[in-house]
């Protein structure tokens, strides 16, 4: 962080922290922490409550998630990852959205090549970049919808683990 300064400015300004943290009572403040907690008793302690907490909420993922290994549930859990079946009851509900009208393309053109259904979704206004939102529904990652589609020899598809939950919903344009 400090790397990139002049020397004379680095040092000045590591000595203006250190000036502050004797003002401060840091030292003083983190050695009572020190005698009072043992960190890596504490530490120990949240991985456990972290682990128990992904045991309990994996029994709750639909089950298409529960082949998943604990450390990729705790990764779930920590980055805030809704259930897939959320998701799509959400989707469902809201036909003015754009995922809604997205999904109702796709069960209208099933076994349609990637390039023809963006085509269809952007000859109906829904988005100018069809491609990047029928990516964006074929991969949990980042800010992605989440993966519900996959492509299978160019032809876009529903995964089949949830093609079901999907059906159950009435999807308009």
């Amino acid at each position: 962080m400090l790397g990139d300064l002049d020397q004379n400015i680095r040092e000045e300004r590591i000595a203006k922290i250190k000036e502050f943290q004797v003002m401060s009572g840091y030292f003083e403040k983190l050695e009572k922490i020190k005698s009072e907690i043992d960190l890596s008793v504490f530490v120990n302690s949240q991985y456990d409550a972290i682990l128990k907490q992904a045991g309990d909420n994996k029994l709750s993922f639909p089950s298409y998630k529960r082949d998943l290994k604990i450390d990729e549930v705790i990764t779930a859990i920590v980055s805030g990852e809704k259930d897939m079946n959320s998701k799509i009851e959400m989707w469902a509900s809201k036909s003015y959205s754009k995922v809604h009208k997205i999904i109702a393309v796709i069960l209208q053109n099933e076994n349609c090549p990637k390039i023809i259904l963006s085509s269809k979704i952007e000859e109906l206004g829904i988005t100018q970049n069809a491609s990047g939102s029928l990516n964006s529904l074929m991969t949990n990652a980042g800010n992605s919808y989440g993966k519900i589609l996959q492509e299978d020899n160019g032809i876009v598809v529903f995964c089949p683990e949830i093609k079901n939950k999907i059906v159950s919903y009435q999807w308009s344009l």
